[in-house]
Protein backbone atom coordinates (compact mmCIF):
# COMPACT_ATOMS: atom_id res chain seq x y z
CA UNK A 1 0.00 0.00 0.00
CA UNK A 2 1.31 3.69 -0.74
CA UNK A 3 -0.24 7.15 0.22
CA UNK A 4 -2.15 8.94 -1.97
CA UNK A 5 -0.88 12.32 -3.28
CA UNK A 6 -1.97 15.31 -0.97
CA UNK A 7 -4.11 16.62 -4.50
CA UNK A 8 -5.13 13.23 -4.47
CA UNK A 9 -6.27 12.87 -0.68
CA UNK A 10 -8.27 16.30 -1.55
CA UNK A 11 -9.98 15.01 -4.50
CA UNK A 12 -10.92 11.51 -3.28
CA UNK A 13 -12.69 13.03 -0.33
CA UNK A 14 -14.21 15.50 -1.76
CA UNK A 15 -15.83 12.66 -4.09
CA UNK A 16 -16.80 11.06 -0.67
CA UNK A 17 -18.56 13.82 0.62
CA UNK A 18 -20.57 15.24 -2.97
CA UNK A 19 -21.97 13.40 -5.53
CA UNK A 20 -19.64 14.44 -8.26
CA UNK A 21 -21.13 12.31 -10.72
CA UNK A 22 -18.50 12.46 -14.34
CA UNK A 23 -17.57 16.01 -13.10
CA UNK A 24 -13.57 14.95 -12.84
CA UNK A 25 -13.78 12.53 -15.99
CA UNK A 26 -11.32 13.55 -18.12
CA UNK A 27 -12.08 11.80 -22.19
CA UNK A 28 -10.84 12.46 -25.18
CA UNK A 29 -12.19 10.89 -28.49
CA UNK A 30 -9.52 9.91 -31.50
CA UNK A 31 -10.58 9.56 -35.11
CA UNK A 32 -7.82 7.22 -36.67
CA UNK A 33 -7.98 6.64 -40.74
CA UNK A 34 -6.16 4.63 -42.30
CA UNK A 35 -4.45 0.82 -42.15
CA UNK A 36 -4.82 0.73 -38.02
CA UNK A 37 -3.45 -2.12 -36.70
CA UNK A 38 -5.65 -2.61 -33.22
CA UNK A 39 -3.13 -5.49 -31.38
CA UNK A 40 -0.69 -2.82 -31.68
CA UNK A 41 -2.96 -0.04 -30.64
CA UNK A 42 -3.62 -2.10 -27.26
CA UNK A 43 -0.41 -3.17 -26.83
CA UNK A 44 0.31 0.61 -26.94
CA UNK A 45 -2.48 1.65 -24.35
CA UNK A 46 -0.93 -1.45 -22.21
CA UNK A 47 2.74 -0.07 -22.55
CA UNK A 48 1.58 3.77 -21.37
CA UNK A 49 -0.26 2.21 -18.57
CA UNK A 50 2.97 -0.19 -17.40
CA UNK A 51 5.11 2.74 -17.66
CA UNK A 52 2.71 5.21 -15.40
CA UNK A 53 2.07 4.09 -11.74
CA UNK A 54 -0.67 6.20 -11.42
CA UNK A 55 -2.55 4.75 -14.61
CA UNK A 56 -3.26 0.82 -12.64
CA UNK A 57 -3.85 2.88 -9.31
CA UNK A 58 -6.92 1.94 -6.96
CA UNK A 59 -7.80 4.42 -3.89
CA UNK A 60 -9.35 1.51 -1.21
CA UNK A 61 -10.62 3.18 1.92
CA UNK A 62 -9.05 2.37 5.59
CA UNK A 63 -10.14 3.95 8.46
CA UNK A 64 -11.60 6.36 6.29
CA UNK A 65 -8.47 7.53 4.72
CA UNK A 66 -7.97 6.68 0.89
CA UNK A 67 -4.94 4.20 0.18
CA UNK A 68 -3.20 3.40 -2.95
CA UNK A 69 -2.69 0.10 -4.41
CA UNK A 70 -1.14 -0.49 -7.81
CA UNK A 71 -1.44 -3.54 -9.93
CA UNK A 72 1.76 -4.74 -11.34
CA UNK A 73 0.83 -4.47 -14.92
CA UNK A 74 -2.59 -2.95 -16.83
CA UNK A 75 -4.16 -5.79 -18.71
CA UNK A 76 -6.27 -3.71 -20.61
CA UNK A 77 -8.32 -5.37 -23.25
CA UNK A 78 -9.29 -3.04 -25.90
CA UNK A 79 -13.05 -3.57 -26.75
CA UNK A 80 -14.41 -2.65 -30.12
CA UNK A 81 -17.80 -1.67 -31.28
CA UNK A 82 -18.64 -2.15 -34.72
CA UNK A 83 -20.86 1.23 -35.43
CA UNK A 84 -20.30 0.56 -39.22
CA UNK A 85 -23.29 -0.34 -39.81
CA UNK A 86 -25.92 2.63 -38.66
CA UNK A 87 -27.28 5.40 -40.54
CA UNK A 88 -25.00 8.38 -39.10
CA UNK A 89 -22.09 5.94 -38.00
CA UNK A 90 -19.61 8.85 -36.69
CA UNK A 91 -22.22 10.51 -34.51
CA UNK A 92 -23.16 7.10 -33.35
CA UNK A 93 -19.71 6.38 -32.41
CA UNK A 94 -19.63 10.00 -30.64
CA UNK A 95 -22.53 9.78 -29.01
CA UNK A 96 -21.46 6.02 -27.20
CA UNK A 97 -18.15 7.35 -26.52
CA UNK A 98 -19.56 10.29 -24.94
CA UNK A 99 -21.87 8.49 -22.88
CA UNK A 100 -19.42 6.10 -21.81
CA UNK A 101 -16.62 8.46 -20.72
CA UNK A 102 -19.16 10.47 -18.45
CA UNK A 103 -20.11 6.86 -16.47
CA UNK A 104 -19.09 7.45 -13.11
CA UNK A 105 -15.55 5.62 -11.69
CA UNK A 106 -15.41 3.33 -9.00
CA UNK A 107 -11.95 4.57 -7.43
CA UNK A 108 -11.89 1.83 -5.05
CA UNK A 109 -11.53 -0.98 -7.31
CA UNK A 110 -10.96 0.40 -10.26
CA UNK A 111 -10.26 0.39 -13.35
CA UNK A 112 -9.37 4.43 -13.80
CA UNK A 113 -8.34 3.84 -17.39
CA UNK A 114 -11.10 2.98 -19.79
CA UNK A 115 -10.53 2.93 -23.63
CA UNK A 116 -12.92 1.74 -26.74
CA UNK A 117 -12.76 1.65 -29.93
CA UNK A 118 -15.11 2.02 -32.69
CA UNK A 119 -15.23 0.69 -35.84
CA UNK A 120 -17.00 3.78 -38.26
CA UNK A 121 -15.88 2.22 -41.73
CA UNK A 122 -13.16 0.49 -43.83
CA UNK A 123 -10.14 2.15 -42.55
CA UNK A 124 -11.94 4.19 -40.31
CA UNK A 125 -12.24 4.36 -36.50
CA UNK A 126 -13.16 6.31 -33.45
CA UNK A 127 -10.56 5.73 -30.12
CA UNK A 128 -12.03 6.83 -26.78
CA UNK A 129 -9.42 7.14 -23.84
CA UNK A 130 -11.19 8.25 -20.84
CA UNK A 131 -9.37 8.68 -16.99
CA UNK A 132 -10.49 9.73 -13.40
CA UNK A 133 -8.48 13.11 -12.68
CA UNK A 134 -7.30 11.27 -9.58
CA UNK A 135 -4.94 9.17 -11.83
CA UNK A 136 -4.35 11.90 -14.41
CA UNK A 137 -4.54 15.72 -14.41
CA UNK A 138 -4.61 17.74 -17.17
CA UNK A 139 -1.04 18.12 -18.23
CA UNK A 140 -0.54 14.24 -17.52
CA UNK A 141 -3.39 14.28 -20.05
CA UNK A 142 -1.05 15.20 -22.22
CA UNK A 143 2.01 12.80 -21.65
CA UNK A 144 -0.06 9.82 -21.92
CA UNK A 145 -1.58 10.99 -24.83
CA UNK A 146 1.97 11.75 -26.68
CA UNK A 147 3.34 8.40 -25.02
CA UNK A 148 0.27 6.41 -27.06
CA UNK A 149 1.34 7.66 -30.17
CA UNK A 150 5.29 6.79 -29.70
CA UNK A 151 4.17 3.73 -28.44
CA UNK A 152 2.00 2.67 -31.69
CA UNK A 153 4.25 4.04 -34.10
CA UNK A 154 7.15 1.88 -32.43
CA UNK A 155 4.92 -0.88 -32.34
CA UNK A 156 3.17 -0.93 -36.04
CA UNK A 157 6.49 -0.15 -37.47
CA UNK A 158 8.67 -1.94 -35.58
CA UNK A 159 10.89 1.01 -34.50
CA UNK A 160 12.36 1.12 -31.18
CA UNK A 161 13.06 5.33 -30.46
CA UNK A 162 10.59 5.35 -27.45
CA UNK A 163 12.48 7.16 -24.53
CA UNK A 164 13.14 5.34 -21.24
CA UNK A 165 10.21 5.88 -18.19
CA UNK A 166 10.39 8.53 -15.47
CA UNK A 167 13.21 7.48 -13.24
CA UNK A 168 10.74 8.04 -10.05
CA UNK A 169 7.25 7.01 -9.62
CA UNK A 170 4.12 9.40 -8.73
CA UNK A 171 3.88 8.23 -5.51
CA UNK A 172 7.70 8.47 -4.54
CA UNK A 173 6.84 12.29 -5.40
CA UNK A 174 3.82 12.69 -3.44
CA UNK A 175 6.21 11.02 -0.56
CA UNK A 176 9.05 13.36 -1.50
CA UNK A 177 5.87 16.22 -1.29
CA UNK A 178 4.48 15.60 2.17
CA UNK A 179 8.31 15.20 3.79
CA UNK A 180 9.45 18.46 1.99
CA UNK A 181 6.23 20.28 3.93
CA UNK A 182 7.21 19.09 7.14
CA UNK A 183 10.80 19.22 6.76
CA UNK A 184 10.21 22.99 6.55
CA UNK A 185 7.18 23.93 9.19
CA UNK A 186 8.44 28.29 8.70
CA UNK A 187 8.10 28.11 5.39
CA UNK A 188 4.91 26.11 5.50
CA UNK A 189 4.08 28.67 8.12
CA UNK A 190 5.03 31.38 5.81
CA UNK A 191 2.98 30.66 3.17
CA UNK A 192 -0.59 29.94 5.44
CA UNK A 193 0.17 33.14 6.71
CA UNK A 194 0.39 34.59 3.18
CA UNK A 195 -3.05 32.67 2.01
CA UNK A 196 -5.04 33.50 5.58
CA UNK A 197 -4.10 37.46 4.73
CA UNK A 198 -5.44 37.37 1.10
CA UNK A 199 -8.83 35.25 1.41
CA UNK A 200 -9.62 36.01 5.27
CA UNK A 201 -13.20 37.33 4.93
CA UNK A 202 -13.54 36.59 0.91
CA UNK A 203 -17.36 36.70 0.30
CA UNK A 204 -18.71 33.76 -1.77
CA UNK A 205 -19.79 34.70 -5.67
CA UNK A 206 -23.20 35.44 -6.11
CA UNK A 207 -24.34 35.17 -9.56
CA UNK A 208 -28.30 35.94 -10.69
CA UNK A 209 -29.78 32.66 -11.29
CA UNK A 210 -33.43 31.73 -12.62
CA UNK A 211 -33.44 28.66 -10.26
CA UNK A 212 -32.82 28.83 -6.12
CA UNK A 213 -29.62 27.12 -5.17
CA UNK A 214 -30.31 23.63 -4.34
CA UNK A 215 -29.09 22.83 -0.50
CA UNK A 216 -26.50 20.23 -1.97
CA UNK A 217 -24.42 21.03 -5.37
CA UNK A 218 -25.57 18.84 -8.43
CA UNK A 219 -22.84 19.54 -10.63
CA UNK A 220 -25.03 19.82 -13.30
CA UNK A 221 -24.11 22.45 -16.14
CA UNK A 222 -23.41 22.92 -19.98
CA UNK A 223 -20.64 23.64 -21.75
CA UNK A 224 -20.78 26.86 -24.35
CA UNK A 225 -17.95 26.60 -26.69
CA UNK A 226 -16.46 29.60 -28.97
CA UNK A 227 -13.63 30.87 -30.13
CA UNK A 228 -11.14 33.94 -29.88
CA UNK A 229 -10.22 34.71 -33.23
CA UNK A 230 -6.66 35.44 -34.59
CA UNK A 231 -6.91 39.29 -34.57
CA UNK A 232 -8.39 39.49 -30.98
CA UNK A 233 -5.68 37.13 -29.81
CA UNK A 234 -2.69 39.12 -31.21
CA UNK A 235 -4.69 42.44 -29.04
CA UNK A 236 -4.65 40.15 -25.88
CA UNK A 237 -1.29 39.42 -26.65
CA UNK A 238 0.16 42.63 -26.92
CA UNK A 239 -1.89 44.42 -24.09
CA UNK A 240 -0.05 41.61 -21.81
CA UNK A 241 3.26 42.52 -23.37
CA UNK A 242 3.06 46.22 -22.71
CA UNK A 243 2.01 45.25 -18.77
CA UNK A 244 4.86 42.67 -18.36
CA UNK A 245 1.90 40.48 -18.06
CA UNK A 246 1.10 36.86 -19.62
CA UNK A 247 -1.53 36.16 -22.12
CA UNK A 248 -3.47 34.21 -19.17
CA UNK A 249 -3.21 36.95 -16.66
CA UNK A 250 -4.97 39.47 -19.35
CA UNK A 251 -7.59 36.61 -20.00
CA UNK A 252 -7.77 36.17 -15.75
CA UNK A 253 -8.31 39.60 -15.56
CA UNK A 254 -11.11 39.67 -18.57
CA UNK A 255 -12.88 36.51 -16.56
CA UNK A 256 -13.19 38.63 -13.29
CA UNK A 257 -14.39 41.47 -14.92
CA UNK A 258 -17.21 39.82 -16.73
CA UNK A 259 -17.80 38.14 -12.92
CA UNK A 260 -17.82 41.51 -11.40
CA UNK A 261 -20.46 42.43 -14.11
CA UNK A 262 -22.98 39.82 -13.35
CA UNK A 263 -22.78 39.69 -9.56
CA UNK A 264 -22.23 43.26 -8.88
CA UNK A 265 -19.67 42.31 -6.73
CA UNK A 266 -16.58 44.14 -5.74
CA UNK A 267 -14.57 41.45 -4.23
CA UNK A 268 -14.01 38.29 -5.95
CA UNK A 269 -11.93 35.22 -5.76
CA UNK A 270 -11.23 33.22 -9.02
CA UNK A 271 -9.18 29.98 -8.66
CA UNK A 272 -6.86 28.97 -10.69
CA UNK A 273 -4.85 25.46 -11.16
CA UNK A 274 -1.19 25.58 -10.25
CA UNK A 275 0.59 22.24 -12.20
CA UNK A 276 1.98 21.17 -9.04
CA UNK A 277 5.32 20.18 -11.12
CA UNK A 278 8.16 22.00 -8.94
CA UNK A 279 10.36 19.08 -8.44
CA UNK A 280 12.35 18.95 -11.39
CA UNK A 281 11.95 14.93 -11.21
CA UNK A 282 8.38 15.34 -12.03
CA UNK A 283 8.97 15.99 -15.98
CA UNK A 284 7.51 13.27 -17.91
CA UNK A 285 5.41 11.59 -14.58
CA UNK A 286 1.78 10.97 -14.91
CA UNK A 287 -0.31 11.98 -11.90
CA UNK A 288 -2.47 14.40 -10.20
CA UNK A 289 -0.39 17.05 -8.97
CA UNK A 290 -2.91 20.02 -9.02
CA UNK A 291 -3.32 22.29 -6.60
CA UNK A 292 -5.90 25.00 -6.62
CA UNK A 293 -4.78 29.46 -5.86
CA UNK A 294 -7.82 31.41 -4.61
CA UNK A 295 -6.89 34.82 -6.83
CA UNK A 296 -8.41 37.74 -5.14
CA UNK A 297 -9.71 40.94 -6.93
CA UNK A 298 -11.19 44.14 -5.77
CA UNK A 299 -12.69 46.43 -7.86
CA UNK A 300 -13.92 49.70 -7.99
CA UNK A 301 -15.44 51.96 -10.22
CA UNK A 302 -12.33 54.12 -10.36
CA UNK A 303 -10.31 51.49 -12.03
CA UNK A 304 -9.25 51.14 -15.50
CA UNK A 305 -8.34 47.65 -17.01
CA UNK A 306 -4.44 48.25 -16.56
CA UNK A 307 -5.38 49.07 -13.19
CA UNK A 308 -6.60 45.55 -12.81
CA UNK A 309 -4.54 43.58 -14.71
CA UNK A 310 -1.73 45.01 -12.56
CA UNK A 311 -3.42 44.31 -9.53
CA UNK A 312 -3.82 40.40 -11.25
CA UNK A 313 -0.15 40.76 -12.20
CA UNK A 314 1.26 40.98 -7.88
CA UNK A 315 -1.79 38.37 -6.95
CA UNK A 316 -0.75 35.53 -9.35
CA UNK A 317 3.07 35.85 -8.59
CA UNK A 318 2.13 36.17 -5.03
CA UNK A 319 0.02 33.25 -5.23
CA UNK A 320 3.24 30.97 -7.13
CA UNK A 321 5.02 31.93 -4.47
CA UNK A 322 3.17 29.84 -2.18
CA UNK A 323 1.57 27.49 -4.78
CA UNK A 324 3.29 24.64 -2.42
CA UNK A 325 0.11 25.41 0.38
CA UNK A 326 -2.46 22.59 -0.37
CA UNK A 327 -5.96 24.02 -0.69
CA UNK A 328 -7.00 21.99 1.72
CA UNK A 329 -5.24 23.37 4.19
CA UNK A 330 -5.48 26.95 3.52
CA UNK A 331 -9.38 26.30 3.52
CA UNK A 332 -8.66 24.69 7.60
CA UNK A 333 -6.33 27.31 8.65
CA UNK A 334 -9.35 30.58 7.37
CA UNK A 335 -12.02 28.07 9.25
CA UNK A 336 -14.92 28.43 7.18
CA UNK A 337 -17.96 26.49 7.23
CA UNK A 338 -18.51 24.29 5.15
CA UNK A 339 -21.90 24.74 3.00
CA UNK A 340 -22.71 21.69 0.56
CA UNK A 341 -24.64 24.21 -1.52
CA UNK A 342 -21.52 25.57 -2.64
CA UNK A 343 -17.09 24.78 -2.64
CA UNK A 344 -15.25 26.70 -0.13
CA UNK A 345 -13.56 29.62 -0.98
CA UNK A 346 -13.51 29.45 -4.87
CA UNK A 347 -16.83 28.64 -6.98
CA UNK A 348 -15.45 29.79 -10.06
CA UNK A 349 -12.13 28.61 -11.97
CA UNK A 350 -10.08 29.54 -15.36
CA UNK A 351 -8.08 27.16 -16.58
CA UNK A 352 -5.72 27.61 -19.19
CA UNK A 353 -4.16 24.72 -20.89
CA UNK A 354 -2.96 23.14 -24.22
CA UNK A 355 -5.55 21.08 -25.54
CA UNK A 356 -5.37 17.31 -24.77
CA UNK A 357 -5.93 16.59 -28.95
CA UNK A 358 -3.79 17.35 -31.63
CA UNK A 359 -2.39 15.92 -34.36
CA UNK A 360 0.10 13.87 -32.97
CA UNK A 361 2.03 10.98 -35.42
CA UNK A 362 0.61 7.93 -35.18
CA UNK A 363 2.70 6.56 -38.20
CA UNK A 364 0.48 5.58 -41.08
CA UNK A 365 -2.82 6.96 -39.30
CA UNK A 366 -4.71 10.32 -40.41
CA UNK A 367 -5.47 11.43 -36.75
CA UNK A 368 -7.92 14.37 -35.54
CA UNK A 369 -9.73 15.00 -32.53
CA UNK A 370 -13.44 13.90 -32.62
CA UNK A 371 -15.68 16.59 -29.85
CA UNK A 372 -17.32 14.37 -27.06
CA UNK A 373 -21.10 15.53 -26.55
Amino acid sequence: MRNPSLAQERLWILTRLEDVGSSYNRGTALRLKGPLQVDALERAINTVADRHESLRSRFPAVDGLPTVEVDASANIQLEVEDVSGHGAPEEEALSQASDRVNQPFDLENGPLLRCRLYHIGEEDHLLLLGVHEIAADSLSWIIVLDELAACYRELASGERRLAPPPSIGFFDLADRQRESLDADPEALAEGVSYWKEQLAGAPPLALPTSYPRPAVQRHRGDVVRFTIDADLTRQLIELGRQQAATPFMVLLSVFQLLLARYSRQEDLVTGVADAGRGDSDADGVVGFFLNVLGIRTRLSHEMNFRDLLEQVFENVLGGLEFANVPFDRVVSELGIQRDASRAPVVQAMLTYERSAGGNRDFGDLEVSEGRLQ
